[in-house]
């Protein structure tokens, strides 16, 4: 799930999908989409079993859904990645991508699925290496090896570099190589279990792997790639949400597996357990709330999570030399992270502290509430204020600004937020939707952890104030 949400959506290339026929995955937008809103609907249904049946203890039907999951999501990665090209093609003034001689997604997650099988036999004990778990490592490597081996005849086919068509051969020549002493140590296996059967498998893996490697970093180079669709910035904008919806989804899937794990590895009796569980809930929460972002983003073609133009009934928006388009953009792409309960406890302390030191002429009352008014900024040392107190103001009302907007960066990039009026007017942005307003965030905050740069923040504010809290 990872591997494929970097690869179609954490890259933005405004590239089609494919299949690995080298057709593309749906020829318009509304299949595309169609077939979006009926994955997310699959999606929600898997995510409910998984919690009844691990609350049933039946591990092996959770591990099973699982599985189910992610090739699920996978696909819907897929399909939204491709909706989010088409409807940005369609945008005017906008030209279609130009195909290349490889196609990068597919090669690369081939090169991903042979490293997986081949760390299965690195990392399983000799006694679970069943016969049916050595046919299936047998069958996922013949399979990746023959896509890689076709897509480079194809590539050496129709390059007209000379170097490129014999580099292409050469290269399936030495992975086809490996693969086959590697193949025959895996029927050793099978015949003649022993460790220094299973050794050899190892041994002669990571000749297989070198050799994927260097086909795939060869095969995708610039030159091999062809061209991305040229969009305009509607085009972009619209693009983002959709990627953004999707990425939503494949961020909570990541945590509810990696909740999942936890809850696996640990006794039932845990001191642990109760936290777990809550933040597999809480996972399971977010795909829901995921699935329902992506539809609406493919239905709107715009993301919730953005804003309309000037002049809507609902908002308003200034911009300092920016445009609305890039506004949108910077919005959608902002990645949600929620607060955990030590963050909401100092941050209601640090508001009742400051109740009454807002300085140079501004106070609480006046200042915009941050569900209304949001500006961007680097961070509160970024404010400049004109003294101590304005800026413990814009810092408390800049952790109420993540809280309601539910965008942190835990980098240097801008962080949403809420700042005194006084000090300086960039950005200001008034939000469209409820779900936004404070009280309900604080609702569904989830006990994450809490970024390591919200720390050192909260570390400033307090030495600023004086006082431990």
């Amino acid at each position: 799930m990872q591997l494929v949400a970097d690869l179609l959506l954490l890259s933005s290339e405004t590239r089609p999908v494919m299949t690995a026929e080298g057709l593309p995955v749906a020829e318009t937008f509304e299949k595309c989409r169609d077939t979006v809103i009926a994955r997310t609907k699959e999606l929600s249904i898997i995510t409910h079993d998984i919690q009844s049946q691990l609350n049933m203890g039946k591990f092996v039907e959770v591990g099973d859904r699982l599985v189910e999951m992610g090739d699920l999501v996978v696909s819907l990665t897929e399909f939204s990645a491709h909706a989010a090209y088409l409807a940005a093609v369609e945008t005017p003034a906008s030209q279609p991508a130009v195909p290349g001689l490889v196609d990068r997604y597919k090669v690369t997650r081939c090169r991903h699925e042979v490293e997986q099988t081949c760390s299965v036999l690195r990392v399983t004990p000799l006694a679970d290496l069943s016969p049916q778990i050595l046919l299936e490592v047998s069958q996922h490597i013949l399979r990746n090896l023959t896509t890689l081996t076709d897509a480079s005849s194809q590539a050496s086919e129709k390059s007209k570099d000379k170097f490129a068509k014999e580099q292409f051969k050469a290269s399936v020549k030495c992975m086809s190589t490996s693969a086959t002493a590697l193949l025959a140590c895996v029927r050793e296996v099978k015949t003649c279990p022993s460790e220094l059967a299973r050794n050899r498998c190892v041994l002669f893996s990571g000749p297989l792997v070198q050799a994927v490697h260097a086909l795939v970093g060869f095969a995708t180079e610039p030159q091999f790639l062809g061209k991305p669709a040229a969009i305009n910035p509607e085009g972009k904008a619209v693009q983002t949400a959709v990627l953004g919806g999707a990425m939503s989804v494949v961020s909570a899937c990541v945590l509810l597996t990696q909740g999942l794990r936890d809850v696996s590895q640990h006794p039932e009796n845990s001191a642990q357990m109760p936290g777990y569980r809550e933040r597999l809930r809480n996972s399971a929460c977010a795909v829901s709330d995921g699935c329902t972002l992506l539809s609406q983003a493919l239905r709107e073609r715009s993301s919730p999570r953005t804003l309309p133009p000037v002049n809507s009934h609902s908002v308003q928006i200034s911009v300092a030399q920016r445009n609305n388009a890039s506004a949108c953009a910077e919005l959608a792409s902002m990645r949600p992270i929620k607060l955990g309960p030590e963050t909401l406890r100092l941050l209601s302390q640090a508001s009742a502290c400051e109740a009454g030191r807002a300085g140079c002429g501004s106070n609480p009352a006046e200042i915009p509430h941050p569900s209304l008014w949001l500006t961007l900024l680097a961070g509160p040392e970024a404010l400049m204020p004109c003294c101590t107190s304005c800026a413990i103001s814009g810092f408390v009302l800049w952790l109420q600004g993540i809280l309601i907007c539910q965008t942190l960066f835990c980098s240097t990039r801008p962080v949403v937020a809420s700042v005194c009026g006084s000090c300086l007017d960039p950005w200001e942005l008034r939000t469209r939707r409820e779900a936004w307003c404070l009280d309900g965030m604080l609702s569904r905050i989830a006990p994450l952890p809490t970024p390591p740069r919200v720390w050192l923040l909260l570390h400033k504010a307090v030495s600023m104030q004086g006082g431990p809290h």
